[in-house]
């Protein structure tokens, strides 16, 4: 995404690609449940299952000429907080996925942002190795929590989707 907006001149043709595929695949699962749910309609704005991404990714990109003119650490902060707080209101859902759109944002704008220098030393050995602990660790984290209040519900699966709202899941705002 990087080479798409240079000079504040945009390279269309990645928008498209990714709406003409959003579109003839939404098409094809309305055509193919249709055997399954003949009363079933065809929306646009509505992704079937993971097309979701591919309407992020339309926004995402719209979105790179605001995102180059304003700091990274600014921008990314921005897109935290929203991701944080789109999960309270309660009408955000899957329509044009905007939940998913604030949820996932800030994970693609630290990827923009981030220098190719550091993507290059990223991909060593060494911070595999340093990621895997970490990520080991982390599970072992969630785990022990999960164990410590003997119940999966207490962290569910359905947070990591980034389509309901807090109060879906039965969290507070706070805890969400």
């Amino acid at each position: 995404s990087k080479g798409y907006c240079k000079n504040s001149r945009v390279r269309i043709e990645k928008v498209c690609y990714f709406i003409s595929y959003y579109a003839i695949f939404q098409v094809l699962f309305f055509l193919m449940n249709l055997i399954f749910n003949p009363d079933k309609r065809l929306t646009l704005f509505v992704p079937e299952i993971g097309l979701w991404y591919l309407l992020a990714m339309v926004v995402y990109y719209l979105m790179i000429p605001l995102a180059e003119k304003i700091p990274a650490y600014f921008g990314l902060i921005a897109f935290g907080v929203l991701g944080l707080l789109i999960g309270t209101e309660e009408k955000a859902g899957s329509f044009l996925t905007i939940s998913r759109l604030f949820v996932f944002a800030p994970f693609f704008f630290l990827g923009y942002y981030t220098p190719e220098k550091l993507i290059t030393k990223l991909r060593s050995l060494k911070f595999h190795l340093v990621a895997g602990i970490l990520s080991a660790g982390g599970s072992v984290a969630i785990w022990a929590f999960i164990i410590k209040t003997k119940s999966m519900d207490a962290l569910p699966m359905k947070i990591f989707y980034g389509k309901q709202n807090y109060q879906d899941m039965d969290f507070s705002t706070f805890e969400g």
